[in-house]
């Protein structure tokens, strides 16, 4: 947790492997007041946004498998 720039550790409840806090009659509650980013960064080389494949369906990320694509309106060939 950062407040006004410092790091805080919270220890709200011990990690155990395969745990389960709470049931769909009482549920656990975590209640977080989010009030901040801290820092973004983009690496410009991941673009992984607006890929297609030649038959028009949208692909999650860029693609890993040789072939054409759609890309920003462009052909691309990933080799």
């Amino acid at each position: 947790v950062y407040i006004e720039g410092e790091e805080y550790v919270v220890q709200l409840m011990d990690f155990i492997s395969d745990a389960m806090f709470g049931s769909l009659e009482e549920p656990f509650v975590l209640d977080i007041d989010a009030t901040a980013i801290r820092d973004i960064t983009l690496d410009d080389d991941a673009d992984d946004t607006e890929w297609y494949t030649l038959q028009g369906y949208k692909l999650g990320r860029k693609p890993t498998l040789q072939g054409v694509y759609i890309h920003k309106g462009n052909k691309v060939t990933i080799k």
